[in-house]
């Protein structure tokens, strides 16, 4: 179990570890050409930790919407997860300056007959994970397009996983971001994007 600690950066220095919140990486097959967002955030708090003189700790979480608990728990320092700064969790944490930005994007299967536009998912169901800023969007289009089916799928189940499932052809649709996006493709010509949202979101520790 994780250590229960809330520290200031004084107390962190004073510890001399810097624990960082991420949630299961899932397991595939084949490694990705091209870094992921989590990848490239850890990164940065690898060089952070470096400068400071801190060594990290890699705290994991199976699910993604348990991390802010975590953290305000004080089971770890910081989260690295690819998070959206919304209103919501600024209710809850503190963020860094932003260190990326994304917009909410649905995927289906590139081979899939029928679907080229947003309403072609009249009578599907998409997957939203649960915890995640991407309910905005998809109450946003349930609002204009209730034939469509938005469903949370098992807790456990992280966004790649998705994406994974849409390239198969196990599940119809999902949301995710696009900076997982341009990951994934880079590996993955088996998902296409049928809608990316216009709003630009920050993420950030």
């Amino acid at each position: 179990l994780a250590q229960m600690r809330r520290d200031d950066i004084d107390g962190i220095k004073k510890s001399g570890v810097l624990r960082v919140l991420m949630s299961e990486a899932p397991q595939f097959n084949g490694l990705p050409r091209r870094m992921s967002p989590t990848d490239y955030e850890l990164t940065l708090l690898e060089r952070f930790a470096e400068v400071k003189g801190l060594k990290l700790k890699i705290v994991q979480e199976k699910n993604f919407y348990d991390l802010i608990p975590m953290l305000v728990a004080g089971k770890g320092d910081v989260i690295a997860d690819n998070m959206s700064i919304t209103k919501d969790r600024l209710k809850q944490v503190n963020f860094s300056l932003p260190v990326g930005s994304s917009h909410d994007q649905i995927i289906v299967n590139a081979n899939a007959e029928g679907l080229k536009t947003l309403s072609d998912l009249k009578g599907r169901k998409v997957h939203v994970e649960k915890g995640t800023a991407y309910w905005r969007g998809a109450n946003e289009v349930g609002a204009k397009m209730p034939k469509i089916e938005f469903v949370s799928p098992p807790a456990e189940v992280s966004t790649e996983e998705l994406m994974d499932q849409v390239g198969t052809g196990e599940i119809d649709a999902c949301f995710t971001d696009s900076n997982y996006t341009e990951s994934f493709m880079a590996y993955r010509p088996d998902v296409k994007i049928i809608h990316e949202f216009p709003k630009e979101d920050h993420t950030a520790w």
